[in-house]
């Protein structure tokens, strides 16, 4: 097994420049053996190519899901009339035995998928709009000899995310949960190659199909809440997590058009080595690359 970081970027087409600089920031900041997998849908891997080196390839979607009995449907991606309609179509995907898919469930496939894509001891998922700002090092992600694992408590109604929870306990066989229910989903996040692989072989233990086939057949599931409450209620003594609030990105979200540089500040801490700014904020690219490097100008440094 190798001692590197295997960095996994799901992506398509309109988020292109968003993982040019994801690249940039992680070449720049990441002061780890790593190897960067950006997985993008087979029709954009041109587009990407220009991203693959010694350390990163591009990887397609269909190509690795193909394998498993996973086909995409060929589809109009936007249907247009003048005047009467202009509607874009979501992927769907087709499964014997799981039915029609959504592009949301592909995305949880490929990333517990990455123990069958590389060798590396840890994983980490880096969304598209994602970016590093400060130096990362292996000892950013542990905490007392464990991997750091983003936790925090479900409170008020959240209730997608509470479905995602119990149709991770049914996947992993879990009747009587133990504490509170926890939110496991977060940016920068870390797994163990062997925990991932045990998880996979738990979820086929208790439904005697593959593991990709029992998350197809459930439609509505959270990769970082299955995982989650697979270290915490089938494997505590073997997933080698501490668990805590994330600590590593400064994340921002608003649906306001007239936010300021200031106030995204506020967000910021001494911890944070990463931003992350939702690419579904409307704002145009140079703007965001301005926004980004005035922010990591004004970040508090850690004593």
């Amino acid at each position: 097994m190798s001692n590197k970081l295997a960095v996994i970027t799901p992506s398509y087409h309109n988020d292109h420049e968003l993982v040019v600089d994801l690249c940039a920031s992680m070449d720049k900041y990441l002061q780890v053996d790593f190897e960067h997998l950006i997985i993008v849908p087979r029709a954009d891997l041109a587009l990407f190519a220009s991203l693959a080196g010694p350390r990163r390839r591009v990887l397609s979607e269909e190509d690795l899901l193909r394998p498993y009995g996973f086909h995409k449907i060929p589809f109009f991606k936007r249907i247009r009339i003048p005047g009467l309609i202009d509607k874009k179509i979501r992927e769907q995907w087709f499964r014997f035995g799981a039915g029609r898919l959504n592009g949301w469930v592909i995305q949880q496939l490929l990333k517990i998928s990455a123990p069958q894509l590389t060798d590396a001891k840890l994983i980490m998922f880096a969304d598209s709009d994602n970016v590093l700002f400060r130096p990362l090092t292996l000892e950013h992600l542990y905490t007392d000899g464990k991997i750091q694992l983003s936790r925090k408590e479900m409170v008020g109604d959240m209730s997608s995310h509470r479905q995602w929870r119990a149709n991770a306990m049914q996947l992993l066989g879990v009747q009587n949960a133990s504490g509170p229910a926890y939110n496991y989903i977060g940016n920068l996040i870390v797994w163990p190659r062997d925990t991932v692989l045990g998880m996979q072989a738990r979820i086929e233990e208790v439904s005697g199909v593959s593991w990709q086939v029992a998350l197809a057949r459930k439609k509505a599931i959270s990769e970082y809440i299955l995982y989650g409450v697979y270290c915490e209620q089938v494997a505590p003594d073997h997933a080698g997590h501490s668990f805590a609030e994330q600590k590593l990105t400064c994340s921002f979200w608003t649906t306001k058009a007239d936010f300021t540089v200031a106030e995204m500040a506020k967000s910021l801490a001494p911890s944070h080595v990463a931003l992350h700014i939702q690419s579904t904020i409307p704002m145009p690219l140079e703007q965001r690359r301005q926004l980004i490097g005035q922010l990591a100008e004004l970040a508090p440094v850690a004593a």
